[in-house]
């Protein structure tokens, strides 16, 4: 829901405050552990078949939108061949 500055009411504008507050006093401190369960995260994600289908269709559908982009430029086959293999224009 939006508001207008001026509909806000001081309890809500106390507690929003508190909280940017407590976020101030209590930054996110990013230790060894956090740094080795995100290396363990990334390496299951890499092995993951779902994972894996996804950034293959992602860069079939890239390297698909590239070429008609290209056609609908009217770009020259040679440009097209470039276009395709993702270099930038």
């Amino acid at each position: 829901m939006t508001r207008k500055l001026n509909c806000w009411c001081c309890s809500e504008i106390s507690s929003a405050l508190e909280v940017i507050k407590a976020a101030l006093q209590n930054p996110f401190k990013n230790d060894e552990e956090s740094l080795e369960r995100a290396q363990e995260s990334r390496i299951q994600c890499s092995e993951n078949v779902r994972h894996q289908i996804d950034l293959i269709l992602r860069k079939l559908v890239s390297a698909e939108m590239r070429r008609k982009t290209g056609e609908q430029w009217g770009a020259p086959p040679s440009l097209q061949l470039v276009i395709s293999e993702g270099a930038v224009l």
